[in-house]
């Protein structure tokens, strides 16, 4: 990176990125969790249904800037600009079906296709593809008077631009395979040869253009000293020409996203707020139907109260909220070499406290709990993957004897998740991390990281038939050098 002040006034800034990541017997996919019969399948945290040749190969590389100047009375205007370019060439091999439990291998005739196995089956693909991104931003805030009271205007808009790309290779011989459980996790699929030239064909590529334009802006009227008013919104043109595996990804969409809010201080302590606001979002999941399912719409209402006492060292906030989103994608599964998804309107409402500050002499602590209830349109309990409560603490110390050594503990909290027809439940869990900072020097610095203490076991995310097991316990030391 690099920043240059043009003036007293004005500093450009401007930096470039190159990231070459290349994985060797990463998954594609998850790992299966259930038997045929629904039973959990009870697997250690190592395991892996890759080969060592599947991986992701990626080049990532941005280059970015940005203008900034100061105006007169106190008015900021900037404009930057993000080009990003990736290009990938990934092997890798996916897995489908669930084993049948107490079968040989786990492996089984279809009862209801004959000739056909129930099992875990293989699926190897390689895929080459290109992605061209571009993101450009401009904005200007700063004070008016109106009616003899100073008030806050910003304004702004933002476009984006993408370019995606991929041709894909199968060798469908190797497509379909019925797999030995356990036996498959050990990583020994030959690797695939898989054919060149990659194919463009409409079936079995992706070639998609996507633009997004937003006009944005925000008041923030001063009405009173303890009331202010903030009214804005954004108006967004979204639109994409293409088609992926078979698949149209045409839309066009254009809506105005309205935004409200209110504050008032009740005290030098406290003050009471409220907002509501528009959601839209358009989405590339594909529906049952074969077609992209419809943005994203909705509204989110939230009423809260905070404080801040002790000149500013201890601050909380009491907050609920309600959510109503229509159409949010869920998946269905793996049908036919691609993941389908449906549309659930949901309603979401809750509670969420936090709080943070120094309280005591070296002692920093942040921390929140949030408690929420998301149903359906018929009432019943939706997006099972999605916990009702979750908690955070984080605690750090620096002994006022001692500024330059640091420690800390931080702890994570969420409450069961299922999938979404429940055949797979992940209990509630807890994580606990430590750390440790000591600054040699003003340049130097030795950290010590200890992740899940408790080496807890658990899922990482229950959002279709499959998943990933967390992390265990690690430690991770750094040197840190400044200059």
């Amino acid at each position: 990176m690099v920043e240059a002040d043009l003036g007293p006034d004005t500093v450009l800034s401007g930096g470039y990125g190159h990231q070459d990541h290349q994985s060797h017997g990463a998954m594609w996919g998850a790992l299966p969790l259930t038997y045929t019969d629904g039973t959990r399948i009870d697997m250690p945290r190592s395991t892996n249904v890759a080969p060592e040749w599947s991986g992701w190969n990626v080049i990532d590389r941005q280059i970015f800037g940005d203008l900034t100047h100061h105006f007169a009375g106190d008015w900021v205007a900037r404009i930057s600009a993000v080009r990003r370019a990736t290009s990938e060439a990934d092997e890798l091999f996916y897995v489908y079906g669930n084993p049948v439990r107490g079968a040989p291998d786990g492996i089984a005739p279809d009862p209801m296709k004959p000739g056909e196995f129930l099992s875990i089956k293989s699926y190897p693909g390689a895929f080459r593809a290109q992605t061209r991104n571009l993101t450009m931003e401009a904005y200007a805030t700063g004070p008016v008077t109106l009616f003899g009271r100073e008030h806050q205007l910003m304004f702004g808009v933002n476009r984006s631009a993408q370019d995606y790309q991929q041709t894909s290779s199968y060798d469908y011989s190797k497509v379909g395979l019925t797999l030995p459980f356990p036996d498959l996790f050990q990583g020994t699929f030959p690797r695939v040869t898989f054919p060149t030239p990659f194919s463009t064909d409409y079936a079995s590529s992706q070639s998609t253009q996507t633009r997004r334009e937003t006009l944005y802006g925000l008041v923030r009227f001063n009405l009173a000293d303890p009331l202010k008013l903030m009214l804005g919104g954004n108006f967004t043109h979204a639109r994409s020409t293409g088609f992926s595996y078979g698949v149209d990804t045409n839309y066009d969409n254009r809506r105005f996203s309205p935004f409200a809010g209110v504050t008032y201080d009740l005290n030098r302590a406290l003050s009471v707020y409220a907002s509501y606001t528009t959601i839209f979002n358009p989405q590339d999941a594909i529906g049952e139907d074969g077609r992209i399912l419809a943005p994203v719409s909705g509204k989110n209402i939230e009423a809260g109260i905070k404080g801040d006492w002790f000149g500013g060292r201890l601050n909380a906030s009491a907050a609920i909220f309600r959510v109503h989103q229509d159409n949010t994608a869920e998946s269905i599964g793996f049908v036919n070499g691609r993941f389908v998804s449906r549309g659930v309107n949901a309603k979401s409402e809750g509670i969420e406290l936090e709080v943070g500050g120094r309280l005591a002499e070296g002692v920093q602590v942040t921390g929140g709990y949030t408690l929420m209830r998301i149903d359906d349109q018929k009432g019943d309990p939706a997006r099972l993957f999605v916990p009702r409560n979750t908690g955070r603490l984080n605690i750090v110390y620096s002994p006022p004897a001692l500024p330059a050594l640091k420690l800390g503990a931080s702890a994570q909290y969420q409450s069961v998740i299922y999938t979404q027809t429940r055949s797979v439940r992940q209990d509630g869990y807890a994580l606990v991390d430590l750390m440790a900072k000591y600054d040699i020097t003003r340049r130097i610095a030795l950290s010590a990281n200890l992740r899940n203490l408790t080496n807890a076991k658990y899922l990482t995310a229950l959002t279709f038939d499959g998943g990933y097991y967390g992390a265990p316990r690690s430690i991770l030391g750094t040197v840190t050098v400044r200059y």
